[in-house]
């Protein structure tokens, strides 16, 4: 029920901004997105899976299965199929006026490489988990899929600190990468 609530609030949210924003900002965002879960929903497809519904958190929308779960090797191909999606859109900005087709590659690109970093709750922290799994026990893979969560949330907070300090404007990226630490490692310890 939370989840629902959750998702329901983001995607209000995103509308919100797509309708009050003056300018192409919110409109290429929203359709990088949607290319991204499409990329998802296009691979699932293919694999026979049933989409059962969405999840949104701090990560941002998760597409949730109907059934079994998928094994390893499935896993990692859904989870590779939204950033992919992505880079293979990038083509799209040659169609788009000069003004915008920058920013459409710059968001497209830039969703695509986040979601590849092994983080966990994103793309590319499930596609290493999976092809952990694939070699060492479960328990090892989550312990390794640990360890890098927090060497690159460490980094990319670093990352958002220094912009923070140099530019004074990029506030948005230090108070993302402190509530994926929150969320990914002291919510979840938490009783």
């Amino acid at each position: 029920m939370l989840r629902r609530i959750s998702a329901s609030l983001l995607l209000a949210g995103l509308l919100l901004w797509t309708l009050t924003v003056q300018t192409h900002v919110p409109l290429l965002t929203l359709f990088a997105i949607l290319i991204h879960e499409a990329g998802h929903l296009l691979a699932a497809r293919l694999m026979h899976m049933k989409p059962g519904g969405i999840a949104a958190d701090s990560v941002g929308i998760r597409l949730l299965f109907d059934g079994v779960p998928p094994s390893y090797g499935k896993e990692i191909l859904l989870c590779a199929a939204g950033p992919t999606a992505n880079l293979l859109s990038l083509p799209i900005a040659l169609f788009l006026p000069t003004e915008k087709s920058g920013f459409f590659l710059a968001v497209s690109a830039a969703l695509a490489f986040l979601n590849l970093m092994p983080i966990e709750g994103f793309d590319g922290g499930r596609i290493l988990y999976g092809t952990l799994c694939l070699r060492l026990t479960p328990n090892t893979a989550d312990r390794i899929s640990e360890l890098l969560s927090f060497l690159f949330l460490f980094v990319l907070w670093c990352a958002s600190v220094y912009l923070l300090m140099r530019t004074g404007s990029e506030l948005s990226l230090f108070l993302f990468s402190a509530a994926l630490f929150f969320r990914i490692f002291l919510q979840k310890k938490a009783p």
